[in-house]
């Protein structure tokens, strides 16, 4: 991009003028006219230059966004193909301690596990955006069922989240007292009264 602050240009100047507003002829000096087309011709010009740098700047910002989320999305995919495959592996193992083979439970709890590993090994085999597009299909295909799964994924999500958050919240609280010291006060301030 051209610097204008260092160039080495003459300063612009009214030229002499006669009784037409016209050039002195003689002088040498380009008139008004001359001299504004090609103040013009460079705005042009370097308007043409900050434009392409802009679009190259743009582009590579695209690339790099593009980019980082590419990782993020194969990152977050990885770690639900794990936990999905973790899920099926707890459930078969807890399958395998129980003393019950046979019954609805049993087979209901068979059929998530089977269903986690066979979803896990269908992420694992997708790129995230190819997950994106398909999220987008069935979205269009049967809304219904859409936002029937958003909502559930939405519930368990919250659920989790309040899973993980209250082991925190209980260790954080006096648990000095048990509830039978509790129950103890309780009933001494009621005999007292």
């Amino acid at each position: 991009m051209t610097d204008l602050s260092n160039s080495e240009a003459e300063p612009i100047t009214a030229p002499r003028t006669g009784t037409q507003g016209q050039a002195t002829a003689g002088t040498g000096e380009p008139g008004i006219g001359e001299r504004a087309s090609e103040t013009a011709a460079v705005a042009r010009e370097q308007g043409k230059q900050v434009a392409a740098e802009a679009r190259d700047q743009l582009s590579s910002l695209a690339d790099q966004a593009k980019v980082q989320l590419e990782e993020q999305g194969g990152a977050q995919k990885e770690r639900a193909v794990s936990g999905l495959r973790q899920l099926g592996d707890e459930l078969e193992r807890m399958l395998s301690g129980s003393p019950v083979s046979d019954g609805m439970t049993t087979d209901l709890v068979r059929q998530v596990a089977t269903r986690a590993r066979e979803t896990a090994s269908w992420l694992d085999e997708r790129e995230p955006g190819d997950l994106v597009d398909e999220l987008r299909d069935l979205g269009r295909r049967h809304p219904g069922a859409f936002l029937l799964g958003a909502l559930t994924a939405g519930v368990v999500a919250g659920r989790v989240t309040r899973g993980v958050a209250q082991p925190t919240i209980d260790a954080h609280t006096d648990t000095s007292s048990s509830t039978a010291d509790v129950r103890d006060r309780l009933q001494q301030t009621g005999s007292t009264r």
